[in-house]
């Protein structure tokens, strides 16, 4: 080989290396680019996935972690690890959407509820299914409490329509203890008010009963006294809500006000007046064989609705005492309706104040305001005087005694237990309560002579 032909098949060697290396550095970079878009895939494609699991759309981020393309094993532990969160995250925020539930439940207690939502506040769902463990616990303690708080009222109402009253008092004042010392059922101030009223009715009401029996015990050679039952009702209606214990003990059902009033009509009663009784303790004029008095506190609508109807029937004589602001109301009657009521003959109205309040702890000046514009707006409406009275939860003292008599009414009811009227009072008169649930042989012999 010569000279010649040796230097060209060496250059032809030589561009042949460079074409080699050039394709070389080709072929890397094309790599380089390629590993870097994959890269840029890969990032996007979590944090897309982190945004998603952020904003609780947990399917939509299962779907972007599962179809990132992985080259190298470091992404595979990173998907891994995103998959993983995610199942937790995803269960966590079930239990925060069961938490949710139950705090819109109006059956479930909200404050153990909130408990399920306090990972909500924070993005922490573990914390919030541990919650959750507590919520259910606390749930159950609630609802023991709950219960107790409602066989007290139960029992204690019981008592109270029993004329039980000191038993009642005990009932009621446990039932009061658990209830202002419960998280839940103290804030129902509704409850705890309804309670105190209760409780501050029992107590005066077993002191001035105790005295005014101790006063028929020993009656003056001068104290003449009737003996006429005067009773006492409030609702004629059909409680619902098995709960409302107080609710259920102020509210005689229709059918068995039916039944009462057929007695009454069926056994020789008489239905009598306010004043009729007035007059005859007053001047000892007669009265019919076997008076009764019916009263009816508060003026709701069921009067109107349930009681009228019976008494039309029966052509009854009843008292409906009333409180002026609360007509015109709802589950109060009309001014209409009391106009009609009034004509009729067969129904007197007497004042029952204009906003029922605990008349002992009024000003001056607001007591007498309560008992002079009611007795005036009644007067107003129906064009006949006022005379009759009723305080409102049986409550009184000398200073409301003596503000109702000077306003012009000739009596007044109260709340105590009895069917014995002397002459010398006319302003603490007694009654005999008709509570729902009465039988009608208890009802007989509770208006029995």
């Amino acid at each position: 080989m010569t000279k010649k032909e040796k230097r060209l098949k060496r250059k032809k060697r030589e561009r042949i290396w460079v074409s080699a290396a050039f394709a070389s550095v080709i072929i890397s970079l094309s790599g380089i680019t390629f590993l870097h878009s994959d890269y840029a895939a890969f990032s996007s494609n979590i944090t897309t996935g982190d945004n998603l699991v952020k904003t609780d759309q947990f399917s939509q981020a299962n779907l972007f972690y599962n179809n990132i393309k992985t080259l190298f094993p470091i992404q595979q532990i990173i998907v891994g690890d995103r998959l993983k969160n995610l199942t937790l995250q995803q269960k966590s925020h079930n239990n925060y959407l069961q938490a949710l539930a139950n705090f819109n439940d109006k059956n479930f207690s909200q404050e153990v509820a909130y408990l399920g939502l306090v990972g909500k506040d924070s993005m922490d769902y573990t914390n919030a299914q541990l919650d959750m463990l507590d919520a259910k616990k606390i749930q159950s303690e609630e609802d023991a409490v709950y219960q107790k708080f409602q066989d007290l009222l139960s029992k204690a109402g019981k008592e109270d329509r029993n004329n039980q009253l000191s038993l009642a008092q005990k009932d009621y004042s446990l039932a009061y203890q658990i209830a202002s010392g419960d998280p839940v059922l103290g804030k129902d101030l509704l409850t705890l008010n309804t309670l105190k009223d209760t409780l501050s009715s029992l107590k005066t009401a077993i002191q001035k009963n105790n005295e005014f029996l101790q006063a028929l015990r020993n009656p003056t050679s001068s104290n003449y006294t009737l003996n006429v039952p005067i009773l006492m009702y409030h609702y004629i209606r059909v409680v619902t809500d098995p709960n409302d214990v107080l609710g259920y003990g102020l509210s005689v059902t229709p059918s068995d006000f039916e039944a009462q009033m057929n007695y009454i009509a069926t056994h020789g009663y008489t239905t009598i007046t306010m004043m009729d009784l007035m007059n005859a303790l007053q001047n000892k004029t007669a009265l019919p064989p076997k008076p009764i008095i019916l009263t009816f506190d508060d003026g709701y609508i069921d009067f109107y609705t349930n009681a009228w109807p019976v008494l039309q029937k029966y052509n009854l004589k009843a008292t409906s005492f009333i409180i002026t602001n609360y007509i015109n109301q709802s589950r109060y009657m009309t001014w209409d309706m009391v106009k009609e009521l009034s004509s009729s003959g067969l129904i007197t109205f007497g004042s029952h104040t204009v906003d029922h309040p605990d008349l002992r702890t009024l000003t001056s000046s607001q007591l007498t305001a309560e008992v002079e514009q009611s007795k005036q707006m009644i007067e107003s409406q129906i064009g006949k005087s006022v005379t009759d009275f009723s305080y409102p939860y049986g409550d009184f003292n000398s200073q409301v005694e003596n503000t109702i008599i000077q306003a012009g009414y000739i009596d007044a009811v109260t709340t105590q237990y009895s069917d014995v009227h002397p002459a010398s009072n006319h302003y603490l008169i007694p009654r005999v309560r008709i509570p729902g649930g009465l039988s009608l042989s208890s009802f007989i012999y509770r208006i029995s002579p």
